[in-house]
């Protein structure tokens, strides 16, 4: 198996992952412990664990580790950047959503003042347009680091989980043969 092949999966579930939970509405799913992006690197070392136990290689948790990484470096990347267009493309969307987050961490004991004046910061940006390019910077760059945690916890999970061992074909020996 070459190393390309290694980085195929966790690449492609990263995009989709990232596709996936930057869909306005999906992104709440993250809201709770971030199990979106734990999911892709968990369901990334499963996949991988799959394809290296059929080719009888070594699956552990250092292994889904590295996998979840690479998937949550897709996975930063692409929920950044789709989540920025979003939020430059369709505000009228980004502020409903934060205006219902807002009313239900409003209705929530304990949520600090504080956290309620950034949504209503992050609100009055959408609806002024005045969403900047170090905002969009700043939410790739988020997202970036985001992921590549918490994909990363998902793939030690899953390289727990989902462990096996190297396949050892045991060969007999030659036959003496006396002249």
């Amino acid at each position: 198996m070459n190393t390309g092949s290694i980085y195929k999966w966790p690449a492609i579930l990263g995009l989709v992952f990232g596709v996936v939970f930057s869909i306005p509405g999906l992104n709440l799913i993250n809201c709770f412990c971030c199990i979106g992006v734990v999911a892709c690197g968990f369901v990334t070392a499963l996949v991988r664990s799959r394809e290296a136990a059929a080719g009888g290689q070594k699956f552990d948790v250092a292994s889904g580790a590295i996998a979840g990484l690479v998937a949550g470096v897709v996975y930063g990347l692409v929920s950044g950047i789709l989540g920025s267009i979003v939020s430059v493309m369709a505000p009228g969307v980004m502020v409903s959503l934060m205006e219902s987050m807002r009313t239900a961490m409003e209705n929530a004991e304990g949520v600090p003042p504080e956290s309620l004046d950034q949504i209503d910061d992050a609100i009055d940006k959408l609806k002024n347009g005045s969403l900047t390019a170090i905002g969009i910077v700043w939410g790739v760059v988020q997202g970036l680091v985001l992921g590549c945690i918490f994909s990363t916890i998902g793939g030690l999970i899953g390289g727990a989980v989902f462990k096996k061992d190297a396949q050892v074909e045991i060969v007999p020996p030659a036959p003496n043969q006396e002249p």
